[in-house]
């Protein structure tokens, strides 16, 4: 069985330097690991289609894990070898990558949420505390940044009244506006697994400017 594919939805554009970082990240797997074994992507205009037929292709492949990268992130070889190694070397299903955004009350902070028991409960990651280790548990994450085992998908996939398999919804959930990547942790909760993250594998996010760690470490309100 190959090892790694990687896939992404999008709205039918992505950014250059996205491209140009997977193209070159392949080209430096090829002629090193061999680990990337497929690339695809589908357009949609609801985010949670889009990846859940990035998921449903998935299951097509030979490939053992998915990689599930958002277009308007940055990818270098090593980021996806570390991220991956870390997963297998902890025994994980599924480890979060980091990548930040602008909060409009708090400034630059990660995608990453600490454990609560409720939706309403969850609060930010002090990730400046947690600098130090190679994996943090958190409820859950942005998605763009992920890489799950075959096994897993497979474990939390529902099939719809239509017949087509889905792992990702939006809707009302006890009052509260529940996203398609809360969603999906839940189920991988439901699943028996707890959800991590690696601050040893940061990804840079493009939306207007260019967002990294050091933006974090040098702009953070949290």
């Amino acid at each position: 069985m190959n090892m790694i594919a990687v896939g992404w939805s999008d709205h039918g554009t992505v950014q250059g330097e996205f491209c140009y970082s997977l193209m070159y990240a392949v080209k430096a797997d090829a002629h090193n690991r061999s680990l990337i074994s497929d690339l695809f992507a589908f357009p949609a205009a609801v985010v949670s289609k889009g990846r859940n037929t990035v998921f449903e292709h998935f299951l097509t492949t030979d490939s053992e894990w998915l990689l599930m990268v958002d277009a308007d992130t940055v990818w270098g070889v090593r980021d996806i070898y570390n991220l991956y190694d870390i997963a297998v070397s902890n025994n994980l299903k599924l480890l979060n990558a980091i990548y930040f955004f602008n909060h409009p009350e708090k400034g630059v902070i990660p995608a990453l949420f600490n454990p609560g028991d409720e939706i309403g409960d969850a609060s930010l990651v002090d990730l400046k505390k947690m600098l130090d280790n190679d994996i943090i548990e958190v409820q859950w994450a942005g998605l763009g940044a992920m890489i799950i085992h075959r096994d897993l998908v497979e474990q939390t996939k529902t099939v719809g009244a239509d017949g087509r398999p889905y792992w990702f919804a939006e809707g009302i959930v006890d009052g509260f506006f529940v996203e398609e990547d809360y969603f999906f942790f839940n189920k991988v909760k439901e699943a028996g697994h707890k959800i991590y993250a690696t601050p040893r594998v940061f990804v840079d996010h493009i939306k207007k400017t260019r967002i990294t760690i050091n933006d974090y470490l040098a702009n953070s309100q949290v």
